[in-house]
């Protein structure tokens, strides 16, 4: 069973709703939106599928929708689904299959569950590092730019271990750095509520997965920004 959280991090996490309660407020995080879609990896043609209030509000790193193979039968499951883009996406090519979109903001679950109420999307509240999900439930877990802002990355991994029905497929988008944050960030009281503060190195990323016991781990798509690097994650239980 996960831990029980310390003040701290129940502090952490208030921080972080705070602040993407704000974001989804003011309409979102950037305001060339489409073009930070179109440079973390998502078509046109998936952006032109998307509506715009979801549009506005993208708050990824990349995009876990292209790597995936869809056959329409699939239980996935979207952890951090923020505004619920590539929920919205992959609902799109399922038949009798659901998406459970999870968010640690209430605000965010109000904001596109209106969205996709037509959609085999289920949205709840809950955290990374405790999911209030059952075991091995399924086919497929993605993850946008939001292991970074888990505290306990190994429960985390574990919790997505657990999710995973055997021989099933986890794929995220996310932020690695193998060098020495600045000081700016790491001396910001607030950097816990960002992507970047967060972040942990490609190695600790691997050795997490490995000791949680997934297999064929791959991490590719290296693309440099300022302080790190995003990469795609791909795992097998």
């Amino acid at each position: 069973m996960p831990r029980n959280p310390s003040d701290w991090e129940l502090n952490i996490k208030r921080q972080i709703r705070h602040r993407y309660t704000e974001q989804n407020n003011s309409g979102g995080l950037h305001s060339d939106a489409k073009v930070k879609l179109k440079l973390y990896g998502y078509t046109q043609a998936l952006i032109d599928k998307l509506p715009k209030e979801l549009i506005s509000r993208f708050s990824g790193c990349g995009c876990p929708v292209t790597e995936l193979q869809i056959s329409g039968h699939e239980t996935i499951i979207d952890l951090g689904a923020g505004a619920g883009i590539d929920s919205f996406l992959l609902a799109l090519s399922l038949d009798s299959g659901k998406v459970i979109a999870l968010d640690l903001s209430p605000i965010n679950l109000s904001t596109f569950g209106k969205i996709l109420e037509k959609l085999p999307v289920y949205p709840i509240s809950g955290d990374i590092e405790r999911v209030p999900l059952a075991n091995e439930i399924a086919d497929v877990i993605v993850c946008n730019a939001a292991l970074n802002l888990t505290i306990d990355k190994a429960t985390a991994m574990k919790e997505i271990f657990r999710l995973l029905k055997p021989g099933s497929t986890f794929v995220a988008t996310d932020l690695v750095s193998d060098i020495p944050l600045p000081r700016e960030i790491i001396e910001n009281p607030l950097a816990h509520t960002t992507s970047l503060g967060g972040v942990t190195t490609e190695k600790n990323i691997l050795r997490l997965l490995e000791k949680t016991g997934f297999k064929n781990i791959t991490i590719s798509g290296h693309e440099y920004e300022k302080f790190a690097t995003r990469v795609i994650i791909k795992a097998a239980k």
